[in-house]
């Protein structure tokens, strides 16, 4: 028996299959044939080959003479068309994005299909199979970041269709934490924050907290790598930053220690010096002022430059040995993170009374003349040296 596809035998068929009685039959058979033989009936396998290149095609049986006559066509040849290969190939899915780089890429059943083939793709580069087998799922892990596409295609018995639609899947980590972060050890109230670039990262928060006095709390949300921050109160303040991205953030890196703020005094003293003063020695004074350690007192004369007269931990200053002028002073409060502004400038006004004549002498001079003028008279001559 010989079967023709797309046409009758010598007619434009194309000869895809012959084969022999290959299935037993009854008596009937037997009889109607004039045979002791037990097969004569036919079954003929339309492969998937066969299927693929004529599927959609008409079909045409011819019984082969044994004695040479002529091969007739059975009846009903041309009424049956063969069944192509279903050409669909599976719908994918798969997770559009993933932050851990596992996942799973499924795909629908395809009727008659046997097996499925899928490829993978990263960045938009090369093909290379993930998958061959009878399931309709896959399963991906330790993939890294980057943009992965997945296409599929079912194939029955080794005959396989045109690829799937692909599909894509980002995978972005979320960013390891920064692997360091730079502090000062000590500061006068802006603290220079520094930390390592994370890979991936397009951000990074960062926090302070005053030991003992406050919770954390964000003070930098951005991209950079560094922040100066303007502590306002004196105590020891701790820092922690972390990396983030799309996918969320990594842990905290904290400081391996604190950093010791000391705050500037936040005023200055108030000066109380004399109005006026007549000996040269008076007190210069001043009050003490919250986290100073020390005090500059500068002095002036008659509106002169100002020079440092005093820097220690007092409230006051003993002046001595002034002569007449118009001495000005002002004050500030230090520590170790710096001073404050200076004070308001006072003014005292030294005049010294003229010191008492060490001596006087007196002479008495008689003096007697000849001439009319009356007679002799006496003088006393007092002398005093001057002073200053």
């Amino acid at each position: 028996m010989e079967v023709f596809a797309g046409g009758p035998s010598g007619g434009g068929g194309t000869r895809i299959a012959t084969a022999t009685a290959n299935q037993s039959s009854g008596s009937a058979v037997a009889t109607a044939c004039g045979t002791t033989g037990t097969h004569y009936r036919f079954a003929i396998a339309m492969t998937a080959s066969m299927r693929s290149s004529h599927g959609g095609q008409k079909l045409y049986v011819y019984g082969d003479s044994p004695v040479g006559n002529a091969n007739n066509a059975l009846s009903g040849s041309g009424s049956f068309t063969l069944p192509p290969l279903p050409n669909t190939p599976p719908t994918l899915s798969a997770p559009s994005s993933s932050t851990s780089g596992s996942y799973t890429v499924s795909w629908t059943a395809v009727p008659e299909a046997t097996s499925y083939v899928v490829q993978q793709q990263l960045n938009g580069g090369s093909w290379s199979q993930i998958y061959d087998g009878g399931g309709t799922s896959v399963a991906r892990s330790g993939l890294g970041n980057g943009t992965y596409g997945y296409r599929a295609q079912s194939c029955t018995s080794g005959v396989c269709t045109g690829w799937s639609a692909t599909v894509t899947v980002s995978v972005l980590h979320v960013p390891p934490e920064p692997a360091s972060i730079s502090l000062p050890a000590t500061s006068s109230g802006t603290v220079a924050v520094s930390w390592a670039a994370s890979s991936t990262a397009t951000s990074y928060i960062l926090q302070h907290a005053e030991s003992g006095v406050s919770g954390w709390v964000t003070i930098y949300n951005g991209s950079g790598t560094s922040y100066s921050a303007h502590e306002t109160s004196t105590g020891t303040w701790t820092y922690q930053v972390k990396a983030c991205n799309a996918s969320g953030c990594s842990a905290f890196r904290a400081g391996s220690s604190g950093v010791a703020v000391t705050l500037p005094p936040g005023s200055s003293p108030s000066l109380n010096v004399p109005a006026t003063n007549t000996t040269g020695s008076y007190t210069v004074s001043w009050n003490s002022v919250g986290g100073a350690t020390s005090y500059t007192l500068q002095e002036q004369v008659n509106g002169g430059s100002w020079s440092t007269v005093y820097s220690g931990g007092a409230t006051s200053k003993a002046v001595s040995g002034k002569t007449n002028a118009t001495y000005g002073y002002r004050v500030r409060a230090c520590n170790v993170g710096g001073c404050s502004g200076w004070s308001a400038s006072q003014s005292v006004a030294v005049t010294v009374p003229p010191q008492t004549p060490t001596t006087v002498t007196a002479v008495v001079e008689h003096r007697s003349y000849i001439d009319l003028r009356p007679p002799e008279r006496t003088y006393l001559n007092v002398n005093w040296p001057s002073v200053a």
